[in-house]
């Protein structure tokens, strides 16, 4: 018979016979805690197969992004060539447009030229008006020698005698109440601006001194704004309004 006095001789028994440790087991342990090392390793094979498998999708994620980044390059190569075509079609538009206005332009300008006579009869009271530099007209050959003459005597200066040869258009015409010729110099556009009214009075200033008598500076157009308006009466630049239409 074995005797047990203290848990030396029991761990020493159950040492000599190690049938008996699984029987204690079961006497002192529940069932949850017997089951609890297989239960244990199962989870452990869970994690491990769900780690398996999260690490295998984030392999084809990571493909799927580098595929999304080749899709993304090749994209923004395109959106590339997609904004130069783009720009190019905007360039070739602005010469389309640009050529448009020019032609537009010459034909107001020619317009203008063409009905000067009764413009300047309505806004100047002027008569027998006559055209001495125009878009349709060569330089009067008397008005270009005076020029020549008056840069000559050094009454305009050489780059005066250049911005005289761009002025719009130069015309004479005779009023009722004054005596001898009255001359005009004027700068045409559609839509009158600041450069216009900048450019008539420069350009009637040193004609007047070309000529040594007055020029009266004028703006021609279709249309001008309250600003504009304001500026050209500021520099005793006249405004004659001319419809763009026939």
């Amino acid at each position: 018979m074995t005797t047990i006095n203290d848990i030396n001789d029991l761990a020493r028994i159950l040492r000599e016979k190690p049938e008996w440790v699984s029987t204690l087991r079961n006497l002192l342990l529940s069932q949850e805690l017997l089951e609890l090392p297989e239960k244990f390793a199962q989870f452990v094979q869970t994690t491990n197969d769900n780690f398996q498998l999260v690490n295998r999708r984030l392999d084809r994620l990571e493909e799927d992004v580098g595929v999304l980044k080749e899709d993304v390059a090749v994209l923004k190569e395109d959106m590339g060539l997609v904004k130069q075509d783009l720009n190019q079609v905007k360039e070739n538009l602005n010469r389309v447009n640009g050529k448009m206005d020019n032609a537009l332009g010459a034909n107001y300008e020619f317009k203008i030229q063409r009905n000067i006579g009764s413009i300047a009869g309505q806004y100047l009271n002027l008569r027998r008006v006559r055209v001495q530099q125009g878009p349709r007209t060569d330089r009067d050959p008397r008005l270009e020698e005076l020029l020549e003459q008056a840069e000559d005597q050094q009454l305009i200066t050489k780059e005066q005698y250049l911005d005289l040869q761009r002025l719009d258009l130069v015309f004479t015409g005779r009023q009722q109440d004054r005596p001898g010729e009255t001359t005009v110099a004027a700068e045409i556009s559609i839509t009158i601006g600041n450069n216009d009214i900048e450019r008539a009075a420069r350009r009637a200033q040193a004609l007047n001194q070309a000529l040594n008598q007055e020029v009266i500076p004028v703006v021609i157009g279709a249309h001008i704004d309250e600003e504009r308006r304001q500026m050209a009466q500021e520099q005793a630049v006249s405004i004659m309004l001319e419809p763009d239409t026939e």
